[in-house]
């Protein structure tokens, strides 16, 4: 869990963060993305479906978000 002065705190700089991380390597559930986000699984989920649409990202079976360009 992330401390909360090190929380991203707009919307920006959440996803951005959460891009970051998932370009290296990070395959999140949605809860560890509302977790480190301090948003509601709901938000977290509306965050990523929304950042799907612009990076490739995807919602796996196992309910882990991927960035689909890295080979597993």
């Amino acid at each position: 869990m992330m401390d909360d002065e090190l929380r991203p705190d707009s919307a920006h700089r959440r996803s951005g963060a959460v891009a970051w991380r998932m370009a290296h390597g990070w395959t999140p559930t949605t809860r560890q993305v509302a977790t480190m986000c301090g948003l509601s699984m709901g938000g977290a989920w509306k965050m990523m479906n929304e950042m799907s649409t612009e990076i490739p990202i995807t919602l796996g079976p196992d309910r882990r978000w991927r960035d689909i360009t890295i080979k597993p």
